[in-house]
């Protein structure tokens, strides 16, 4: 994507939130306040409400960063199920245990 927006040849991007642009926000932040605007691209986020083309857009870096945050600790999360396996689910009395995929 970044060759195409150097060549000229990009004039709007648009994901549907501002997580799919990346997940680094020090990145992010670098391609929507620095290098969109070099080229004149138009970054719009439908999900968020970002649209570079208006001014409205002070709480963007705050979503860049809580994107970043919400990443990291959903993999923490991933690795901790990994790491401890024989993970043991006690029911509550009268539940059935049919209705748990995958146990």
């Amino acid at each position: 994507m970044l060759h195409k927006i150097e060549a000229g040849n990009v004039a709007t991007v648009i994901t549907k939130d501002l997580s799919r642009l990346g997940r680094n926000h020090l990145k992010t932040g670098e391609l929507i306040e620095i290098v969109f605007p070099e080229y004149e691209v138009i970054y719009i986020s439908i999900n968020d409400g970002v649209d570079t083309a208006r001014e409205d857009n002070e709480f963007t870096p705050l979503r860049n960063w809580f994107n970043e945050f919400y990443a990291r600790d959903t993999s923490k999360k991933i690795r901790a199920v990994k790491i401890h396996p024989g993970i043991v689910i006690i029911l509550p009395d009268g539940m059935d245990p049919d209705i748990l995929p995958g146990f």
